[in-house]
């Protein structure tokens, strides 16, 4: 389920595991917010005792017309890519992603288009922790009646081309499990994390067993889930996933 009710008292993380941040990698999630007054963050993975070392970050620009950005910092030099201006929308689900390339290669997107690249040479060091809702040093949360949901990360996405191409997937709503059993691609078999669909909150369903942890309370979001692709029949059901049996 869509989550609510984001603070620097209420978030998700995983410590001691970032789940995956080799370049190249790729982050992908939808969000939801009625207005765009602050620059809330959404995933930050980095190094949790030292927070100027971010491996990935991503953040909503304000006030409207909004962007995204993604970015890395390594405590000397900042790489930040940024989607143009508007392309963020207002009471209405978006899907966000970062393709990070290298240390000197980062892209930004919504809804798979308007990518905004950045050259930058930013190297921070290994990452040890993955924060959803805020950063890592607790500061600038998602807005608190906004929704976050379908959070993945990927590995093995060599290039730019096959970046558009899986954020175009995800984008449209193809589920992250039917699109990881995709045959032949970089993204095949490549889904390190998956979190927040329509049934489940904090298990990771990529089979990987990161999952996170809950600090403080999440809601159910009232105003519903993205429209996402049923998983792969072989996924036990939502219905399963959490308790019910079906006659």
């Amino acid at each position: 389920m869509a989550l609510t009710g984001w603070s620097t008292s209420n978030y998700l993380r995983r410590l001691a595991d970032s789940v995956y941040s080799t370049n190249p990698f790729f982050v992908s999630l939808w969000l939801y917010t009625t207005s765009h007054t602050i620059d809330p963050h959404v995933f930050w993975i980095g190094q949790q005792a030292a927070t100027t070392q971010i491996r990935a970050d991503c953040w909503i620009t304000h006030p409207a017309p909004a962007q995204a950005r993604v970015d890395s910092y390594d405590g000397t030099n900042y790489g930040e890519a940024t989607t143009t201006s508007g392309s963020a929308p207002d009471a209405a689900w978006f899907h966000v992603a970062g393709y990070f390339e290298a240390t000197n290669g980062r892209y930004a997107y919504v809804n798979a288009a308007n990518r905004g690249p950045n050259a930058t040479n930013c190297a921070p060091g290994a990452a040890n922790s993955l924060f959803v809702g805020l950063m890592g040093d607790l500061s600038n949360p998602w807005y608190s009646a906004g929704g976050i949901a379908e959070l993945s990360i990927w590995g093995g996405i060599a290039n730019p081309t096959n970046s558009d191409a899986l954020a175009t997937k995800l984008a449209a709503g193809q589920n992250p499990l039917n699109v990881r059993n995709e045959v032949g691609q970089d993204w095949s078999n490549n889904l390190k994390g998956y979190w927040i669909d329509s049934a489940n909150t904090i298990t990771d369903l990529s089979g990987n067993g990161k999952d996170l942890t809950m600090v403080g309370t999440l809601n159910n979001f009232a105003t519903g889930h993205p429209t996402i692709d049923a998983p792969p029949s072989t996924t036990p059901s939502a219905y399963h996933q959490v308790g019910y049996r079906l006659f």
